[in-house]
């Protein structure tokens, strides 16, 4: 796989657009999806196979992760839940319904997965933290001398040199990761018939 295949990361995996594919054009007999784009100059369409669309080139990447796992929401997160799921996404194609737990659960994941995953709401669950993140740095800064105890260094600059500079984008990648395994959300999914 290219480099620029890895970088695709996929908000609508392969395995559930490939269920969508047809004989779009009369001049060859390859098999496609129709991609619709709204533009100011109207709607336009092109054809496309599955791998070519419905993906951001480096969605999930997180540049305030150490690079060995800057890709970790794809590769951990995302390919997983896309793997399990293509398997169950098979069985209710044959009318088979998931009948236990660990089934519906993989089900469960992929539905809210689907929920969180494209590209606005990635970009708004970002903004959202990174706001929140600066929101709570600057109320310990103001209060650092309400909130110290004698654990804590005795400056915020001192506190500041002794934070992990990556913790944010663990923070995030834990956000999101948990956003797709919401137990709550999960339970109703995975307790009433599909």
């Amino acid at each position: 796989m290219s480099e620029d295949e890895t970088r695709k990361h996929h908000y609508i995996p392969v395995f559930y657009l490939k269920k969508w594919l047809s004989k779009n054009n009369a001049k060859n007999d390859s098999l496609t999806i129709t991609e619709f784009q709204k533009t100011p100059a109207g709607v336009k369409y092109k054809y496309k196979t599955p791998a070519q669309t419905a993906y951001g080139i480096d969605l999930y990447r997180r540049d305030d992760l150490p690079q060995s796992i800057r890709d970790v929401l794809e590769k951990k997160v995302m390919s997983i839940i896309d793997n399990e799921a293509s398997i169950i996404h098979e069985a209710l194609l044959e009318n088979k319904i998931p009948n236990n737990t660990h089934d519906r659960s993989v089900w469960a994941r992929f539905i809210m997965s689907i929920i969180h995953r494209n590209p606005e709401r990635v970009y708004d669950l970002t903004h959202s933290f990174e706001k929140s993140m600066q929101m709570v740095s600057e109320d310990i800064r103001k209060n650092y001398g309400k909130y110290r105890n004698d654990t804590n260094p005795h400056s915020y600059q001192e506190l500041e040199k002794q934070l992990d500079p990556f913790q944010n984008g663990y923070d995030f990648s834990l956000l999101l990761s948990n956003l797709m395994n919401d137990r709550e959300f999960g339970n109703v999914l995975e307790h009433n018939p599909i």
